[in-house]
């Protein structure tokens, strides 16, 4: 024996041992060892434990040959020490009643694996809990509903699946040693009811992304937070931590001190750049059409790109094999929904929303009539077993009147966003996928809005993309794809001053990403990722790495580290002034722009438990090269953007209560954003201000109940701190050789008959801030069902107690206030 060193150290009361019985050598087994061990035999090992603490193994001459290499044991239980030690030889340890310890052949485990499907349609089910009773072995399905439980030993077992929307089965299994075994589950959609949300809310946090800072939202609890009228998922999503919403006729999201062009918007692979209606009181995403909701509010993985902040990742739903249909309506609009069977296993699914001109227009001021329509379609061919093709397309346009009996000009916006998607799926648990999107955006701005001539914003882009995934079959498992963008450009806009800008240009953008899962231990899991950009800029690569860690100090309680580096190229006009900007203009970077830089630094810790779960992040941002609308472009040569830095940080914390008939979730918010931009009037300098949506405490506190059975009762409450502002305190008069025709410009006449206006002096940038803003909001729903029909007749209150929160100043600094007491009632019908 070249070298044998081996210490134990008996804790927990356990300071002698006299042998002889199975009690005392399970306190031995319990006590803890510091063992080292380097180039010997198996017998020389037991050995050495038995000469020093008086217990017997009892073995064949075979074990006691096997080499053993290095081993290190750091103060761990014995029991544990043997196991690690002979589990290498499949060896397995049992205690005799005698106090002996016999050494034999260890019996093989067997793995489990199979798939989930709805017996409806054959659909697979992701995200169903996969589960041995009375066990601690599970798992859950992956997006294409199949499962693998590893390691099981032999035995008998019941075998039981479990999600949301469907009855719970269980079957009972005999598995035998070192075996593959196969398990298929067929499962029977079910009506949701309130006393099943323990089970909801389970499915939901054991959804939860391996990345940190990311939301899975189930869209069948979308009822839970009340909304104007319809289901709304961006009224979600504003109630999530770390989100920030300007004002209630803006749908625009700002996510832990990030703009709101920072979000990367998805449906079903094709970016939306618009995916709102104006005045923000609708998003332009049907609830019913949605299948699921991935929202990362900052370290999303190497599979995303293009965006500072965060990331929305919205997937339609597939079609039923059963004809069936909704229809509803509110004072706000009307929807159809129709989908089925066609051409035998494929699939369709279509929906269409148009507005209505109601009284929520008439609080927005009589000069402002909106008008949308929106939709979803999508087709889905079953190619063969392994093989499945997607078409899928979204449809959003405004047509909103400016001004009643006016010229007739209209302000319109359309955003399309149609995508092709391949899926072939192969034994071997890898998935290829390959992708190709069309979006266009058009926006049209015309005069009074703008100065004179219409302000116009056309924007197309074409992208394919490649991915490969290799689902694990042990501890590591990965994703590789590229994808490319060609984006073409046009905008048109008047300015005043230097007559017309006009832009007409296309540029490329294109990536390759690995983002890989490495389980390291049953402590440690690890999610290492890179990306890297191409962009047609100053500077056109973009090296971008992605870490995410997570440490599970308990099964119930683990704490999560995230590191990154993200990139932006496109962006959009806006001023920090404006209260209300009514649609985004895209634009391209100009000649000498570098792409924008984030970099992003998370940490979390989680306290996860099936009624209650307390979740708190703590992030820093750190952002290069931020464009910005150039305010003092004095001259046609003065370049139309200015790139600055800035950073933000702050914390969240997250608690969910469940029960069987209600439900809470609340969370807090702190955050602070910052931004530098460099000036040169009247003299060169540096200007560091807090941008407008630098909201610095938020709190947000949302309930369901169901008194009894199929009603339920959603109340939503937010209270924020006032964001910041430049306050108005004088003007002076200016000579205009053109004319905004508004109230507020004060034209004044002089003997000359020359138009002057007065032009508004404000304070530094953003120095005073707006009061704190509160609002309750209130949803009541009522579920009658008869055979396949159900009726859903419902009623929201929005702001419950009528606060008159404050929208903005106008140029007499009275407050003009936000959304008011505003009551909608209506109804669902399924067929």
């Amino acid at each position: 024996m070249k070298y044998v060193t081996f210490l134990v150290i008996i804790a927990l009361a356990v300071c002698a041992f006299a042998g002889g019985d199975l009690e005392d050598t399970k306190k031995l087994l319990s006590s803890r060892v510091l063992l080292k061990i380097e180039n010997t035999t198996l017998k020389n090992v037991l050995d050495a434990i038995t000469s020093q603490r008086d217990i017997k193994f009892v073995y064949s001459k075979e074990f006691g040959e096997k080499k053993v290499p290095i081993f290190i044991a750091n103060r761990i239980e014995l029991q544990d020490a043997l196991e690690q030690l002979l589990g290498q030889f499949n060896l397995t340890f049992v205690p005799q009643e005698d106090g002996t310890v016999l050494i034999k052949k260890a019996l093989a485990k067997s793995v489990l694996r199979g798939k989930v499907v709805d017996i409806d349609n054959n659909d697979p089910i992701p995200f169903a809990n996969v589960f041995l009773k009375n066990s601690d072995y599970g798992s859950s399905t992956d997006e294409k509903g199949k499962y693998e439980i590893k390691n099981i030993k032999p035995g008998v077992y019941s075998l039981a699946v479990r999600v949301i929307g469907f009855d719970t089965t269980s079957i009972k299994l005999n598995l035998e040693s070192g075996k593959v075994f196969e398990q298929n589950f067929k499962l029977k959609s079910q009506t949701i009811q309130m006393q099943e949300i323990v089970k909801i809310a389970e499915a939901e946090k054991r959804v939860f992304q391996p990345q940190i800072s990311a939301f899975t939202i189930d869209i069948r609890q979308s009822n839970l937070v009340p909304s104007y009228g319809e289901k709304d998922i961006y009224r979600t999503l504003q109630m999530m931590p770390g989100v920030v919403v300007t004002n209630d006729f803006k749908s625009q999201l700002y996510v832990r001190g990030g703009n709101s062009d920072q979000n990367l918007v998805m449906i079903d692979g094709g970016i939306a750049y618009n995916p709102f209606h104006f005045s923000g009181i609708l998003t332009a995403f049907d609830v019913d059409a949605i299948d699921s909701v991935s929202f990362y509010t900052g370290g999303f993985g190497a599979e995303y790109g293009g965006r500072l902040s965060s990331v929305l990742d919205i997937q339609t739903r597939k079609g039923s094999n059963k004809y069936s249909g909704i229809l509803s309506g509110s004072p706000l609009s009307a929807k159809l929904l129709l989908e089925g069977p066609i051409w035998g296993e494929n699939r369709f699914l279509i929906t269409g929303r148009q507005s209505f001109i109601s009284g929520v227009s008439e609080k927005m001021g009589d000069r402002v009539v909106p008008d949308f329509f929106d939709g979803i379609a999508r087709l889905d061919f079953a190619k063969s077993k392994n093989e499945n093709i997607k078409l899928s397309s979204f449809l959003g346009r405004d047509k909103v009147k400016m001004k009643e009996g006016g010229s007739g000009e209209y302000l319109t916006s359309t955003n399309l966003t149609s995508a092709f998607e391949y899926l072939r799926t192969f034994s071997n648990r890898g998935i290829f996928s390959m992708g190709a999107n069309f979006g266009l955006f058009k926006t049209k701005i015309p005069p009074p809005a703008t100065v004179e001539n219409p302000q116009e914003n056309n924007l197309s882009d074409v992208s394919v993309k490649l991915q490969y995934d290799r689902l694990s079959q042990g501890k590591f498992s990965w994703k590789f794809g590229a994808e490319s963008h060609m984006i073409a450009v046009d905008y048109t806009s008047f300015d005043p001053i230097i007559t017309e800008y006009v832009v007409d240009k296309t540029l490329y953008e294109a990536a390759v990403f690995l983002q890989t899962t490495y389980k390291h231990s049953e402590k440690w899991n690890f999610f290492p990722g890179l990306r890297v950009n191409y962009y047609t800029s100053d500077s056109p690569v973009s090296i971008e790495p992605r870490l995410s860690a997570r440490y599970y100090l308990y099964n119930f309680l683990y704490f999560n580290l995230s590191v990154g580096r993200f990139s932006q190229n496109m962006v959009t006009i806006y001023n920090e002034n404006d209260t209300y900007n009514p649609v985004d203009i895209w634009l391209p970077p100009e000649e000498n722009m570098k792409p924008a830089i984030a970099d992003h630094f998370i940490a979390g810790v989680t306290y996860d438990l099936p009624k209650f779960i307390l979740s708190s992040e703590i992030y820093f941002k750190n952002y290069n090269n931020l464009t910005h609308y150039n305010r003092e472009r004095l001259e046609e040569g003065d370049p139309f953007f200015v790139q600055g830095k800035g950073y933000s940080y702050g914390f969240d914390i997250s608690l969910q209560l469940l029960r069987d008939t209600w439900q809470i979730m609340t969370n807090y918010s702190f955050g602070i954003a910052s931004k530098e931009l460099y000036f040169k009037y009247p003299e060169p300098g540096v200007d560091k201000f807090h941008p407008r949506y630098d909201r610095r405490h938020n709190i947000n506190f949302v309930s369901e109940w169901e008194p009894i059975r199929s009603l339920n009762i959603s109340l939503g409450w937010t209270l924020s701190s006032g964001l910041p502002f430049s306050y108005m305190y004088g003007a002076y008069e200016r000579l205009s050789g053109w004319v905004i025709d508004k109230d507020y410009d004060y034209i004044t006449h002089h003997p000359e008959e020359l138009y002057y206006y007065l032009t508004a002096l404000t304070s530094e940038r953003d120095a005073f801030r707006y009061p704190w803003y509160h609002r309750m909001d209130l949803s009541v729903r009522y579920n009658l069902k008869w055979k396949r029909f159900e009726l859903t007749p419902f009623l929201q209150i929005i702001n419950l107690y009528d606060r008159p929160n404050v929208l903005y100043y106008d140029v007499h600094g009275d407050p003009y206030a936000s959304v008011p007491f505003i009551f909608s009632a209506g109804g669902e019908f399924k067929f």
